[in-house]
């Protein structure tokens, strides 16, 4: 059991490694591949399918959202990329919001359950990840939006740690029989 445990989470992670490093180094359909590969590995040994739809669909759009209010106010750039609309952020992005997402209940599951960490450990990893792409030129941003994007990662990271966590769900569970 402890080994299938850990070759899901260490599958989980390497995909979304893979999907970032596609969606920054290459064309973003290539990152669809192992985005696709995450939602089927899930899909497969992952009890609660619907929860782990939800859970990714409420992360990921909340990084869209907050990463496209920044684009629209003008504290983002993303120069060539594709985008859906002027306003919308690039589709690779999109792509990596949902990855992060599908990493919550697994890869990053032991730090989610150390919420004060899991907080810290994304207000820094947040904006390291868009230095990195700023330095490889996929999005522009001033080093004074370092502050913004390092908040940004702290409101995803309670959003993620109150949709991921089972006493909610247990709550609502619980509601949801009783009507």
């Amino acid at each position: 059991m402890k080994n299938k445990e850990t070759h899901h989470i260490v599958m989980n992670a390497v995909l979304f490694q893979c999907c970032w490093f596609l969606a920054i180094f290459s064309d973003w359909y290539w990152a669809v591949i192992p985005l696709l590969l995450m939602v089927a590995h899930i899909y497969r040994v992952s009890p609660r399918r619907l929860h782990e739809l939800k859970l990714a669909v409420v992360i990921a759009f909340s990084g869209i959202t907050i990463d496209t209010l920044f684009k629209v106010t003008g504290i983002y750039s993303f120069g060539d990329a594709l985008l859906l609309t002027d306003r919308s952020i690039p589709v690779w992005l999109c792509i990596l919001w949902f990855g992060f997402a599908m990493t919550v209940n697994h890869s990053l599951n032991w730090l989610v359950k150390k919420a004060p960490w899991f907080v810290v450990g994304c207000a820094i990893a947040g904006p390291i990840s868009y230095s990195t792409g700023r330095a490889i030129g996929v999005i522009d941003f001033s080093n004074q939006s370092l502050g913004l994007i390092s908040t940004e990662w702290i409101v995803i990271a309670l959003i993620a740690i109150y949709v991921a966590s089972p006493r909610i769900h247990n709550k609502f569970m619980v509601r949801r029989e009783v009507l």
